[in-house]
């Protein structure tokens, strides 16, 4: 397993052209080589997670290419979100490829057709085009996993989800032969054919990784707190602040269980599916103890207050 490197373009400028000297200045890791046209900039316009994502306008004659390096393996997979805003006027590999930068050598790839097909490329195998095809401005997640680089079984799966996370086609593969081992992702258009344009957002890479990358998962902070909500089937526990004192309630499947403040006093109530006749309440400070019943004697019980006790019947006893 390699390492994963991401890239959030968050904190970057609406319309500043990509660099490298810019990639890594709000966090994210720096390309290890760049080469893009001034119409490859951050863009507000239009992001997955967060407000930026990077935009990227081609013309025909124009190569362009983000890459990132890491040590050598015979595996990688990579994970990005991809809105086209037009397809390419020629089948286009977009917007990865695995290589190898010793040789120079463009080993597994994904590529979109004219009418936005999906195809995954194997050394010099390109394999069937997906059946289904990615609509214009959409987003998209494409994982791609490779395995078996520097044989002749080098596999190029390629998988592609929607904004639910639910499967929108694959699985799309080719198996090839390839020459060497996988040291380099090649992010964003590669090749000079084709007009195109298009945004990214979320590109991963993990360079020695055999499975799907995945989505990243998202925290939501309200306010100034982060607030975790769950569910049970069996139980739900809730707490709130009212005024200067919290209620917590607790509900099970046998009874309810309440605790709340009172101004000076605290009251507690308890219900349950079984329990011994009768309800119980207790208050702090004096109280006064009644259990209605047929011809019982009063009782005056010690305590800190006075209390007058009408004893007993049935076990039942209420405390008001």
């Amino acid at each position: 397993m390699g390492t994963l490197f991401e890239w959030k373009f968050e904190g970057q400028s609406n319309g500043t052209p990509v660099t490298a000297a810019n990639s890594d200045d709000f966090g994210d890791p720096a390309w290890t080589a760049i080469s893009l046209s001034l119409t490859t900039t951050y863009s507000t316009a239009q992001a997955r997670y967060g407000t930026v994502s990077l935009r990227s306008v081609i013309s025909a004659g124009t190569a362009i290419a983000a890459d990132k390096s890491d040590t050598a393996a015979n595996s990688s997979a990579t994970s990005c979100w991809l809105r086209l805003v037009s397809y390419p006027s020629v089948a286009t590999i977009l917007p990865e490829r695995s290589r190898d930068s010793v040789g120079a050598a463009n080993l597994a790839s994904t590529q979109i057709t004219t009418t936005g097909q999906v195809q995954a490329i194997s050394g010099a195998t390109t394999g069937t085009a997906s059946v289904t095809t990615l609509a214009l401005d959409t987003w998209y997640r494409l994982e791609a996993v490779t395995t078996a680089f520097n044989s002749g079984s080098t596999l190029r799966t390629i998988n592609v989800y929607d904004t639910t996370g639910a499967l929108f086609l694959g699985p799309v593969t080719a198996t090839g032969t390839t020459a060497a081992l996988c040291n380099m992702i090649r992010w964003l258009k590669s090749g000079s054919a084709a007009n195109l344009e298009y945004f990214l957002d979320d590109p991963r890479q993990n360079i020695g990784a055999t499975a799907e990358i995945g989505a990243r998962i998202q925290s939501i902070t309200i306010g100034a707190a982060l607030e975790t909500s769950q569910a049970q089937p069996l139980a739900r526990v809730k707490g709130r602040p009212l005024g200067v004192a919290t209620e917590a309630s607790t509900a099970w499947p046998l009874g309810r269980r309440k605790f709340r403040t009172l101004a000076a006093a605290t009251e507690v109530d308890t219900a349950q599916a079984v329990l011994i006749p009768g309800t119980h309440r207790v208050y702090s400070g004096a109280a006064t103890i009644t259990a209605p019943q047929a011809g019982g004697s009063a009782v005056t019980a010690p305590g800190a207050g006075a209390a007058t006790v009408t004893a007993n019947h049935a076990g039942e006893a209420r405390v008001q």
